[in-house]
């Protein structure tokens, strides 16, 4: 199974995001695979970005209209801004 495909067409995610979400990337797709594939995990942004592939300003941007929607929530642990679902 893709989890990107299973994410991006999860009833919640279109929810959130409308029903076909325009201008999402691989990238940001692989990210979002990530973070919902693994729902009671904790990311640094960092990780995101050594997995996805993606570009940091890319992810950090991605990351910051996620946690302004409520999807994922961004706490600081030991320097590093953590996010999860």
């Amino acid at each position: 199974m893709n989890i990107c495909r299973s994410v991006t067409g999860s009833p919640f995610l279109r929810s959130r995001l409308g029903p076909d979400p325009p201008g999402i990337d691989l990238a940001q797709q692989r990210v979002l695979g990530l973070l919902f594939g693994q729902p009671a995990r904790r990311f640094q942004s960092a990780e995101l970005i050594r997995l996805a592939h993606s570009g940091t300003g890319a992810t950090h941007r991605l990351l910051q209209r996620l946690a302004q929607t409520g999807l994922v929530r961004a706490t600081a642990g030991g320097g590093n801004a953590l996010s999860r679902t």
